[in-house]
């Protein structure tokens, strides 16, 4: 498929995405022949395995996507799938090599999609042993590539499941060489979480003049439930709603710890309300934890914040964001929320290299660094506050373009 073939797309929200990727890089000094090296993929690699499960033969499939041959370096993100979608696959590995540019980190993004149908379970054997020969047939196009590789944190639950894949391999030499990829060490020593409410207190407090916040979450997933958790401890915050379609809760003088065991196990009381009445309080802070297109166009019309944080990547429709702006609500993309990833995937590598895990310490005073550049940046870039997402893609364009420069002259 042609990403700039815009009649090609399955999703309108996808395509209008990719529109806009396309304008925002004509503002850039990227030429035509750039702008197309980066607003499609360099890589797509598709395999199968089929195998007879209750008299009938289904298939396993996986799909690599590489964003750019222009990355020397690219850290491929494991998906699971019960359908193929290639466009999801590619918009995620250009987001994650989007925000390692405007960051100044040598890496890319890439993308392994492991397609299971519905109907098998990830327990059937005949299923561990077909994926797992999926790995051996992708091994050489993710390793070649100097790739390191990652399950994002909203996915954990499946980081032993992906491991036990691995040790099924019966190939030492790749199935030791995917656990090394594979290796978290410093992920284990502290809460990321801690430090991703660091960064959202960052810009916050540069757009937003206040001593204290007003937040609503929406989505409860594991990432939302321990962010929750993390920022109850931060006085700046106070989080008075927390939920999704078949669950809200408010409270307006702030949830508290005690709350938590009501909302784990999602038990109603007194502060239990209707999830439109919940988008409907007024609050300084609305937090997107949410899948593909999750905040739409009617969730933007009635919500009621100053500004509205996007944490995963494509949880916002194209068209919702526009009427954020046409209600004067600051839009802080994911692109610049949801950045600590990135930056932890960089740490991660500098321990390997070194053989030795960064003191909290050090983890702090390279954190500190990575905001007050960015905060320099928008003071020297950022035009308005309305402009945030143009301002990210266009230093990250403006990146590639000298990489493009260095390889091409």
């Amino acid at each position: 498929m042609d990403i700039l073939n815009y009649s090609s797309y399955q999703n309108e929200g996808e395509l209008l995405k990719v529109k806009e990727f396309s304008e925002i890089a004509k503002k850039s000094l990227l030429d035509k022949d750039m702008r197309a090296i980066l607003i499609k993929p360099s890589k797509v690699i598709k395999n199968s395995e089929n195998f007879l499960f209750e008299d009938k033969v289904v298939q396993l499939g996986s799909i690599f996507v590489k964003h750019t041959f222009l990355n020397e370096t690219d850290v491929t993100t494991f998906l699971f799938d019960d359908e193929e979608n290639f466009e999801e696959y590619f918009l995620k590995s250009f987001y994650s090599s989007l925000k390692y540019s405007f960051l100044d980190i040598p890496f890319g993004g890439s993308t392994l999609g492991l397609i299971v149908p519905k109907d098998l379970s990830l327990s059937n054997e005949k299923v561990k042993r077909k994926l797992s020969s999926l790995l051996v047939k992708n091994f050489s196009d993710i390793l070649n590539e100097q790739n390191y590789l990652k399950i994002k944190e909203d996915d954990r639950e499946k980081k032993d499941f992906i491991i036990k894949l691995i040790e099924n391999i019966d190939k030492p030499r790749i199935s030791k060489k995917f656990k090394f990829l594979l290796k978290n060490p410093l992920r284990k020593k502290i809460i990321k979480e801690k430090y991703e409410a660091l960064w959202l207190k960052s810009f916050v407090k540069y757009f937003y003049k206040k001593d204290r916040v007003r937040v609503i979450i929406d989505s409860i997933n594991l990432r939302s439930f321990n962010f929750l958790k993390e920022i109850l401890n931060d006085g700046y915050f106070v989080v008075i709603g927390f939920g999704e379609k078949n669950y809200s809760y408010y409270s307006p003088k702030g949830i508290d710890c005690k709350d938590i065991a009501f909302i784990e196990n999602r038990e109603t009381n007194e502060k239990c309300i209707d999830y439109v009445d919940l988008l409907k309080k007024e609050t300084d802070l609305f937090l997107e934890f949410g899948g593909e297109n999750n905040f739409n166009e009617t969730m933007a019309k009635i919500v009621k914040c100053g500004i509205y944080c996007e944490f995963e990547d494509l949880s916002t429709s194209f068209q919702s964001v526009k009427f954020l702006k046409n209600r004067n609500i600051i839009y802080l993309p994911s692109l610049l929320l949801d950045c600590v990833d990135e930056i932890f995937d960089y740490f991660e590598v500098i321990e390997r290299k070194r053989e030795e895990v960064m003191s909290v310490d050090e983890i702090e005073l390279r954190m500190e660094t990575y905001v007050n550049f960015v905060i320099s940046y928008f003071d020297s870039f950022l035009e308005n506050q309305w402009k945030v997402f143009e301002s990210v893609l266009l230093r990250s364009f403006e990146n590639y373009r000298k990489k493009f420069s260095l390889v091409y002259g």
